[in-house]
């Protein structure tokens, strides 16, 4: 856990300076597979590597790209329908 906050951090940090330099959206879409691939590394097999990497993207990805673009609220709404999903799945099979 304290290595998957020290990327989050690390990756929203990089997204400060970058957006110095370029667009804030451009950046974050630049950083968002960095942060996918070094949270792969995280699981032991694949079902632990693909629930980490579904809910990066639900709790860390989504919500950091609804606060740079205009259509905050329906970023932000897919999000959650991933999180209901993956909850929904984890819980049925």
């Amino acid at each position: 856990m304290t290595r998957l906050g020290g990327i989050f951090f690390t990756c929203l940090l990089t997204l400060t300076y970058f957006s110095r330099l370029i667009d804030a959206k451009f950046a974050w879409s630049l950083i968002s597979p960095i942060l996918l691939f070094l949270v792969w590394g995280l699981g032991s097999n694949r079902q632990t590597s693909l629930a980490a990497i579904i809910c990066t993207i639900s709790g860390g990805i989504l919500p950091i790209f609804a606060l740079l673009v205009p259509y905050s609220e329906l970023t932000l709404s897919l999000a959650r329908l991933l999180s209901v999903v993956w909850l929904v799945i984890l819980n049925w099979y």
